[in-house]
């Protein structure tokens, strides 16, 4: 006989503006994923469970949600290896639910935006931008964000102040910050050389220990702020 696995599911209806915890019996198979076994609950169980998903290998970062208390990737989060057979599921923190474990990240995406996070290089090319490896060794971590925003949902300061940009926003600045290949780098360091921003880090950390991908948040913000002190003191700021 399978091992069964019961899922607590911290449910929303916006239609209602009612939350409650439902819970979810399934047989658990062999290498089973917590996005498996949604799915598992959708197609045979519940259709109405509604979740975000996309690549299903921790490359979008869409699934991220809190499982058994942990923000976490549910597509890279396999059922057996946490140990119990009972998983609570809710939304991110910090974030307006939309339905269910789907939460609305407008507003994480209006702050990323705001940074104008792009590579820009007004001289002409005949060929591609090469780096050097020490170059590209500056923004090797930053360049694996997913913006799952697992780290913009445990930062502590996100959930007091709605103005801070956040560690994924700030590592989004550190990668084009410290690209060589971009003539915006300059401007980039000014749009968080506030409180709002770089400087409004308080290093806790919950960043780091959340990140799916290593990148260590709270590390590119200190990098980030070493260099805005950096171009104050040459007059650059």
């Amino acid at each position: 006989m399978a091992k069964q696995v019961t899922f607590k599911i911290k449910r929303y209806s916006p239609s209602e503006d009612k939350s409650w915890v439902q819970e979810y019996t399934i047989d658990l198979r062999p290498g089973m994923t917590v996005l498996e076994a949604l799915w598992n609950i959708v197609r045979h169980v519940d259709g109405s469970l509604s979740f975000r998903y996309s690549c299903r290998g921790a490359v979008c970062g869409s699934c991220a949600m809190v499982i058994n208390q942990a923000i976490t990737l549910a597509c890279h989060t396999q059922v057996a290896m946490l140990g119990t057979d009972v998983i609570e599921i809710e939304p991110l923190p910090r974030m307006k639910v939309l339905k269910d474990l789907v939460v609305d990240i407008e507003a994480f995406l209006d702050k990323y935006k705001s940074i104008d996070p792009h590579l820009k290089n007004t001289l002409p090319h005949e060929r591609e931008l090469l780096q050097t490896r020490d170059s590209r060794a500056q923004i090797n971590d930053a360049v694996k964000c997913i913006l799952c925003t697992s780290c913009h949902a445990a930062c502590p300061l996100t959930a007091v102040d709605d103005t801070y940009l956040g560690p994924a926003v700030l590592t989004a600045a550190q990668r084009f910050a410290f690209d060589d290949r971009n003539e915006n780098r300059d401007e980039i360091l000014k749009k968080v050389n506030d409180t709002e921003g770089a400087l409004g880090c308080r290093t806790v950390s919950r960043c780091t220990e959340v990140c799916p991908k290593g990148i260590e948040p709270s590390i590119r913000i200190k990098e980030i702020k070493a260099q805005i002190k950096k171009h104050a003191n040459e007059g650059k700021l």
